[in-house]
């Protein structure tokens, strides 16, 4: 079963990569997601998977970063 905190939206991935809304878009394209009606939601699996392939570290307050 699919529980909603499996699932970031986009705006809660922008948040969290420092990155600007377009990239965020972007980014969730890439990875594993589902679409809710408009809404896009990305795996949260997903994206670790992703950012431990990449080995990237997600930026600290007040740092903006481009992770692709």
């Amino acid at each position: 079963m699919v529980m909603p905190h499996d699932y970031l939206t986009v705006r809660e991935l922008r948040e969290m990569l420092h990155v600007s809304r377009a990239t965020a878009y972007r980014t969730a394209r890439q990875l594993p997601h589902i679409r809710i009606g408009r809404a896009i939601r990305v795996s949260r699996r997903g994206l670790e998977s992703y950012l431990r392939a990449h080995d990237y570290t997600i930026p600290t307050d007040g740092e903006r970063s481009r992770p692709w």
